[in-house]
């Protein structure tokens, strides 16, 4: 009986192992994408964005898969929407 008893605890033990690694791990990964697939595919005309390399611009136009936007006045870029990091808060 005791090694029936060591063999549920282990599973217990076990179990909770995955249920930590699922709440530390796993799903703050996919909130976190979520959230990107949300600002990716709301983007729009006039927002300021962040890029993935840290370049901050407004948004000209937005196509399906890419967006241009301008740094400086008179210099645009194009990228991916994907690399589109965060939305910038608008200063005044």
């Amino acid at each position: 009986m005791d090694t029936q008893f060591a063999w549920a605890i282990l599973l217990v033990a076990y179990a909770g192992i995955l249920v930590i690694f699922y709440l530390f791990v796993i799903k703050p990964r996919r909130d976190a994408a979520r959230r990107h697939k949300e600002l990716v595919t709301s983007l729009a005309r006039g927002d300021e964005i962040i890029t993935a390399g840290g370049i901050h611009g407004r948004v000209v136009s937005v196509k399906e898969t890419t967006c241009v936007i301008e740094v400086t006045p008179g210099t645009q870029i194009t990228l991916e929407r994907g690399a589109v990091r965060a939305r910038r808060e608008a200063s005044d």
